[in-house]
């Protein structure tokens, strides 16, 4: 982790054009191993923002904070006029239906539709990543709900364990 903390501080060290944007996506920061983020992640952002002026945006992504406070907190990225919190809604049904479909899923060709997206909102509970995980799977197949079937759908748990759990 401390490999990651430095290359980050490198790479935004390194002086840019001020009309130049950067944006950096740290996804998962509540999944890290063996190191936990804290008021040391990114200690000079503020720092950073005066050399990118407002070309610079840092998106960091985690679980379990509904407005980003205690994220923000736990970094020390207390200046509300440089740090805010967004909360990621989970999807509805509809909103399930509308994902597949964007994500490229021919709904219309699967057996039993409705079925499908009955068991893809218990099994994911709206949580965007896992849809998209469990759309780009029916994406791969050659036959729409060929490999992955309702019934196979229907015997794993839900949630990321369930479809993690599916690989070994």
């Amino acid at each position: 982790a401390n490999d990651w903390e430095d290359l980050f501080a490198e790479l935004l060290g390194r002086p840019v054009d001020k009309d130049r944007r950067l944006l950096v996506v740290i996804d998962g920061l509540d999944e890290a191993a063996g190191w936990k983020a804290g008021e040391g992640f990114l200690p000079d952002l503020s720092n950073r923002v005066s050399t990118f002026g407002h070309g610079l945006k840092v998106i960091v992504a985690a679980r379990g904070d509904d407005d980003g406070k205690y994220w923000r907190q736990r970094l020390g990225w207390n200046n509300r006029r440089l740090a805010r919190g967004l909360s990621l809604e989970r999807l509805n049904r509809q909103g399930i239906r509308e994902a597949i479909v964007a994500i490229g899923v021919p709904l219309e060709h699967l057996p039993e539709p409705e079925r499908w997206l009955d068991a893809l909102f218990e099994k994911t509970r709206g949580e965007p990543l896992l849809v998209d995980l469990y759309s780009r799977d029916l994406l791969d197949q050659e036959e729409p709900g060929q490999r992955l079937t309702l019934q196979a759908l229907a015997v794993r748990a839900p949630g990321l364990e369930g479809y993690v759990a599916a690989w070994w």
